[in-house]
């Protein structure tokens, strides 16, 4: 039986940090992200947090066990028994949800990159991407600071009487939403309320390591959003996006930027 608690998952954050991570724990970690991603958008998110945690203490358990003397040798065996069985309850539940393609992107970003760059998602809705960069940032250990640019007022399609209605777009609750799914990541990310636009204006040219274009999807506001950002990112820097298979996209983006590269959904280029 797995109890959830209010216990923060930042602090197995900072247990990781300070261990060596076996596969299966960075494994674990990945997962959580990606089971925001499935459940998210139906209000069940369900915080892997505590399977991370049951995990990682499964495995202080084994070390403990293998170095004690309290117990012989058939006792250890047992009691290796059965943490084994209950690793194997945890991975019944996650084995099966770590198959998002275009978290690869995410993936690949954060491995080249190096201590102090700066990131910023444009375009973060509930924080199905957002958090799973949160937990890759995280997970490397290198200093990145990750903005997350966004009204939070939805977009059209999720108004009222929309073809994508989200309840918490028409009760006003879609930034809290945001907030509390990303809570097991606090600290690896910063909220900035915004317009695209408006919020670009803070940016210094120049002064951005890589960008995520993923707000509007229609024509006229993604070029806006290119032509907006890339001023901002640094020579050599990452300008990237989301939905690469939305013919609009594939428009704007071969306009401004020419040919790129894909990932599964996501497009980069290097400027």
């Amino acid at each position: 039986n797995f109890v959830t608690s209010e216990t923060k998952f930042t602090s197995d954050i900072k247990f990781t940090s300070e261990t060596k991570l076996t596969p299966q724990i960075s494994k674990l970690l990945h997962t959580y992200a990606t089971y925001i991603t499935l459940f998210i958008e139906h209000d069940k998110i369900i915080k892997l947090q505590y399977f991370t945690r049951e995990w990682i203490t499964l495995e202080k358990a084994k070390y403990e066990i293998n170095k004690s003397e309290k117990y012989d040798e058939n006792q250890k065996q047992e009691i290796l028994q059965n943490i084994e069985k209950s690793k194997s309850m945890i991975q019944k539940y996650t084995r099966y949800i770590n198959k998002n393609h275009d978290f690869e992107y995410y993936k690949k970003v954060v491995a080249q990159a190096t201590d102090n760059q700066h990131f910023v998602e444009v375009g973060s809705y509930k924080g199905r991407s957002s958090s799973f960069m949160a937990v890759e940032i995280a997970l490397s250990g290198k200093k990145i600071q990750f903005d997350c640019v966004d009204t939070w007022l939805g977009s059209e399609e999720h108004q009222e009487g929309a073809s994508f209605e989200d309840a918490d777009v028409v009760n006003g609750q879609l930034y809290n939403t945001f907030l509390k799914n990303m809570e097991p990541v606090k600290g690896y990310f910063k909220p900035v309320r915004s317009s695209s636009v408006d919020a670009a204006a803070t940016y210094r040219n120049e002064s951005i390591d890589m960008v995520f274009i993923d707000a509007a999807h229609d024509y006229e506001n993604v070029l806006a959003d290119i032509q907006t950002w890339a001023p901002k990112v640094k020579s050599g820097g990452i300008i990237s996006g989301h939905d690469w298979h939305h013919p609009p996209i594939k428009q704007a983006v071969a306009e401004t930027l020419g040919d790129v590269s894909n990932i599964g959904n996501c497009w980069y280029v290097f400027k």
